[in-house]
């Protein structure tokens, strides 16, 4: 071989080492960014956290664009909350102060708990009763797939719809509708219970054109636990309607794991148990879970307390709730608290918007003054409450026509029972056989 010829060998040997040298050292810095970009992303969510925020508003598909690009954020959060609202600027610097560990007010991750009602406080209960009333109303009187007998569906007609229009729901109605309540859902599993839940969650609000129940969340609500979120408080839904039903509505729409709903407890039996004690039957292969006929717990009032305690293990630091049902669980979460504390009460004063009622928005601004919340205005403090195109109006007028139409099979069925009699009567006196049939027994 020439030494021109080596020169050309050398040559080609050394750039094809070359490549491969280069080949090699891609690959290895490949496999240094799989094994550091895990990593990378934490630092980037810790150092950057309005980048790597995650909303409910980018899943939600009646959102515009406009809208799903509002989202709140570190920099600007609470967006569709007026500017001068007192509780937006108390709970911001409260969130504040809450994540910088140099202020005298931080809570670690770990104890940064936020609790939210369900009907009122995250979602219109003016629609207008709170939504399980209004899901009772749907399966008795609108579900193709339930046939209710005559009782069920005259105090749905006579009772449930003239209360959840005038708004006076009596101790003794509650206790009568949790029981119906129960029986129009028993034997149902969760599959097909959450089934016609959805049907009824489409189904439009009465009060509210261009809204459905399962939309009927307030934006600035909404706004408020991703805005907690972002800051790292882990949020729970607390709420005294049913728990299936509460996590039917709840964990889709708000990106909830179904153990941060915390509700009432309907009984859950096996589909094989019949009259078996749930302590004595066994759960079989094959069975179903579904639904029986008894409440065994109603979380409200007090017991909301008790739940957050049992379930949670640890005392809110932030609680938002509606209504004088929630002055135990506000109250609790400001009470002896090791951290500091913020209870927000919404109040609806919002007569054009939201159908407020306002001498109950009186009652209840008096009992947050008194008790330290911080009262949470519908008509000053949100600048808008629910998806755009939504507008308010008059109810649709559906109680009277169900109940006209009730009245009037009552009076027909009254006449008919007098003509009856007055037949009865006309012959027996005609014929004198009443008299004559007494005489002989004399």
């Amino acid at each position: 071989m020439t030494e021109q010829n080596k020169s050309e060998s050398t040559k080609k040997n050394s750039q094809e080492s070359g490549k491969n040298n280069r080949f090699w050292r891609v690959i290895a810095v490949c496999g240094v960014i799989a094994i550091a970009a895990p990593s990378a992303v934490s630092v980037g969510k810790a150092l950057f956290p309005q980048y790597f925020q995650t909303s409910v508003y980018n899943n939600h598909p009646q959102l515009s664009t406009a809208e799903s690009s509002k989202t709140p954020t570190m920099s600007e959060p609470l967006l569709s909350w007026s500017d001068t609202s007192e509780a937006k600027k108390r709970l911001t610097n409260f969130v504040k102060n809450a994540t910088d560990p140099t202020n005298g007010g931080y809570i670690p991750e770990e104890r940064r708990i936020a609790v939210f009602d369900l009907d009122g406080a995250l979602m219109s209960n003016s629609s207008p009763y709170n939504l399980d009333w209004m899901l009772f109303l749907y399966r008795v009187l609108q579900d193709d797939s339930y046939k209710p007998d005559e009782k069920m569906k005259e105090f749905a007609l006579n009772k449930v719809l003239p209360a959840v229009y005038s708004k006076e729901i009596s101790e003794d109605l509650k206790t009568e509708f949790a029981k119906y309540n129960n029986e129009a859902f028993s034997g149902l599993d969760e599959k097909q219970f959450t089934t016609i839940v959805n049907k009824f969650l489409n189904t439009p609000t009465d009060g509210q054109e261009g809204l459905t129940y399962g939309d009927s969340f307030y934006i600035p609500m909404r706004e408020a636990m991703d805005y907690l979120r972002s800051n790292n408080f882990e949020c729970y839904v607390i709420s005294s309607m049913d728990r299936m039903t509460a996590r039917a509505v709840a964990v889709k729409a708000l990106n909830l794991q179904p153990d941060h709903v915390i509700a009432s407890d309907t009984a859950l039996l096996s589909s094989s148990q019949g009259h078996q004690t749930g302590t004595s039957h066994v759960f079989s292969k094959g069975d179903d879970l579904i639904r029986g006929t008894g409440q065994i717990y109603e979380n409200d009032n007090m017991n909301k307390v008790s739940a957050i305690y049992r379930e949670i293990g640890l005392q809110p630091v932030i609680a938002f709730g509606s209504g004088l049902n929630d002055e135990s669980m506000l109250a609790y979460t400001i009470s002896q608290n090791s951290y500091p504390s913020l209870s927000l009460m919404i109040i609806n004063d919002d007569i054009k918007r939201g159908h407020g009622n306002t001498q109950k928005a009186l009652e209840e601004m008096d009992l947050a003054v008194k008790n330290g919340f911080v009262p949470v205005s519908l008509a000053s403090d949100f600048e808008k409450l629910f998806l755009s195109g939504v507008t308010s109006s008059e109810y649709s007028g559906y109680l009277s026509e169900q109940t006209d139409s009730s009245t009037e099979k009552k009076e027909n069925k009254t006449e008919n029972q007098e003509t009856k009699t007055d037949n009865k009567d006309t012959k027996e006196t005609d014929t004198g056989k009443t008299e004559q049939k007494s005489d002989k027994t004399k």
